[in-house]
């Protein structure tokens, strides 16, 4: 008679983390579809029970519903973005971009929309200091999603700047990348959150920020676009001085790129 014992072991280390992931994540994103959910439903109950018949306070109530459901709709985008990315089907049409022009093209923008929300709130101003050089920086990437990411970045530091606060946002080669660097002069991240700022729905103290309404993903997909590229992002922070996030992407070094066309020439 042979007597033997058969012992399995089989490491689930990663099968828990995951599914640990997994609930909270359905945590989250129940929570924060909730939140402007319970909202927008409260008004409209307040103008079936007769704010309606106020024009001033109907006008009030619709404004935030259109700002709520808003927002919802920006988060059920970032969802799906995010869910293709996780499936691997993101739709990605890489070209060749000169990063210079991009980035003016994107401050442009930023600059007139700082100038629009100072004339109205009559606050002190924002500023973006552009810290750009005239070389060319060609990289490989779908221009759109790094416009994405570039949106994102502006508008976190927008919204964790201060009032009379200064935005710097600088480009140079560092080794065979390209490196984009967006400075804020925020109150900072808390040294124990500055790992987990790309992480879905994590969000520093609200009370840091200028703004509200973030839908809690924009870190998480710049991440993802940033990583599918082959590049990195990260951030450094001072609390009480502010933050910088960081990005790099591999430089293209090609002569026939050297003609002075623009990314979004005909």
């Amino acid at each position: 008679m042979i007597n033997a014992l058969i012992l399995i072991l089989r490491d689930v280390t990663i099968q828990l983390k995951t599914e640990e992931e997994r609930k909270a994540f359905v945590s989250n994103v129940s929570h924060e579809l909730r939140t402007p959910l319970t909202t927008v439903t409260s008004y409209v109950e307040a103008l079936v029970d007769g704010a309606k018949e106020n024009p001033e306070v109907m006008n009030d109530f619709l404004s935030v519903i259109q700002n709520e459901t808003g927002r919802m709709s920006r988060m059920v985008s970032d969802l799906l973005e995010l869910s293709r990315m996780d499936q691997g089907t993101m739709e990605v049409k890489t070209e060749l971009v000169n990063l210079n022009s991009l980035m003016n093209f994107v401050l442009d923008r930023f600059d007139m929309i700082l100038s629009n929300d100072n004339n109205e709130l009559n606050t002190k101003p924002l500023k973006i200091e552009r810290q750009i050089p005239e070389d060319e920086y060609w990289v490989d990437v779908d221009h759109d999603k790094i416009m994405q990411v570039l949106d994102n970045l502006l508008n976190n530091a927008m919204k964790y700047s201060p009032d009379g606060g200064t935005i710097t946002v600088t480009l140079q080669k560092n080794g065979e990348n390209v490196q984009v660097a967006i400075s804020d002069q925020g109150l900072g991240i808390p040294k124990k959150d500055q790992a987990r700022v790309f992480d879905r729905f994590f969000r520093v103290d609200k009370s840091r920020s200028r703004a509200m309404g973030g839908t809690g993903l924009g870190l998480a997909i710049s991440k993802e676009v940033i990583e599918t590229f082959g590049g990195k992002i990260w951030v450094e922070s001072k609390e009480g001085v502010g933050s910088t996030f960081k990005l790099e992407l591999a430089f293209v070094d090609d002569e026939l790129l050297q003609s002075g066309k623009r990314w979004d020439d005909d």
